[in-house]
């Protein structure tokens, strides 16, 4: 009787850690990315809420305006954290290619800069709202998305 429970307990345990695994696995991934380039306009630039912090400091998050597929006007955010050796270039009303999440309701959240603008410093993420309420991380200042070139997965 009591190796019953105890096959019961461990076959529990292992479905249950089973479960917080497949689940963990499809919320670590992006929502789907529609792939068709859309055109955005630069509408402002601001500071990284904490320049107390030196990495954070030479950050800044920039907010665009675009048409999606569905014709309709969005603003969003750059997902990609744009290295103050950048910031320069993004100058309100400039345009830069941009992909937008397929879903309707991340349409007004954050954007990504497409491969054409690999040359482009970033120095994290910001992918507020996508997943998580609040998402984001810095990484070493270099050019390139950490989310176009395989590292990161979207589901498809």
């Amino acid at each position: 009787m009591v190796g019953c429970l105890v096959l019961v307990a461990v076959l529990g345990a292992v479905g249950c850690g089973i479960l917080v695994w497949v689940w963990t696995l499809d919320h670590l991934r992006l929502p789907a990315l529609d792939r068709t380039p859309r055109v955005a306009t630069i509408c402002d630039v601001a500071e990284w809420p904490n320049p107390d912090d030196q990495a954070e400091a030479n950050t800044r998050i920039v907010g665009v305006e675009y048409v999606a597929g569905d014709g309709r006007s969005y603003r969003a955010t750059l997902a990609d954290l744009i290295h103050c050796s950048w910031i320069d270039e993004f100058t309100v009303g400039s345009r830069w290619q941009i992909y937008a999440f397929r879903a309707p309701d991340l349409a007004e959240s954050v954007v990504f800069l497409t491969e054409v603008h690999d040359d482009v410093w970033r120095s994290g993420y910001c992918l507020d709202g996508v997943r998580l309420p609040g998402e984001t991380g810095l990484s070493a200042p270099g050019p390139g998305s950490p989310f176009l070139n395989g590292k990161r997965r979207f589901v498809t």
